[in-house]
């Protein structure tokens, strides 16, 4: 029987990799926001968080990968934008300001998230933030046009790259917790 002490999750393992997690994070985040600063524009948003987390948490898990995270959210903003016209949603007023949802939002939504998770299957692109992009879209966080399209394939190309070399760093380190 293995002692719980040594176990990779437990005992000083356990806070030396909370520690490093913690700190690539952090480090992550915070590069993120002041790029976004410094320009001026909404690089990091409310999905890149969980995001952050996959990669410093599980860096070993598929949903860390690269091609998993610029590609899962990818899916999800493109799957959001067709929903939207789908639905006739694209100019309905935001539900997070308003207070209520529209059915146009409601529906979209709905076909959205369903798109997200089916589309990304194929494409072995899963990554569940993803779908809180897809959310943030079609619930009016983001206004659906052409520059939101920009702010966010800079902001998830941005932490992608962070992320993968912060998910590197933790791997190498074996800081990971598994």
């Amino acid at each position: 029987m293995m002692d719980r002490s040594s176990h990779p999750v437990t005992g000083p393992f356990r806070l030396r990799a909370a520690a490093y997690a913690g700190s690539v994070s952090l480090v992550i985040t915070f590069a993120v926001g002041t790029l976004g600063f410094a320009f001026q524009q909404p690089w990091l948003f409310p999905s890149l968080g969980p995001t952050i987390f996959i990669h410093t948490v599980s860096p070993h898990d598929a949903a860390a990968r690269p091609w998993n995270t610029f590609v899962g959210h990818g899916v999800g903003a493109a799957a959001a934008y067709l929903s939207l016209t789908i639905f006739g949603g694209l100019h309905a007023p935001p539900a997070m300001t308003m207070g209520h949802l529209t059915m146009a939002r409601a529906s979209a939504s709905a076909v959205a998230v369903a798109l997200t998770i089916g589309g990304q299957i194929p494409l072995r692109a899963g990554h569940a933030p993803a779908a809180a992009t897809t959310l943030l879209i079609t619930l009016g966080g983001f206004e659906a046009d052409l520059a939101t399209v920009g702010v966010l394939v800079i902001g998830i190309a941005v932490t992608t790259l962070l992320c993968d070399g912060g998910r590197r760093v933790l791997a190498r380190a074996g800081h990971a917790p598994q």
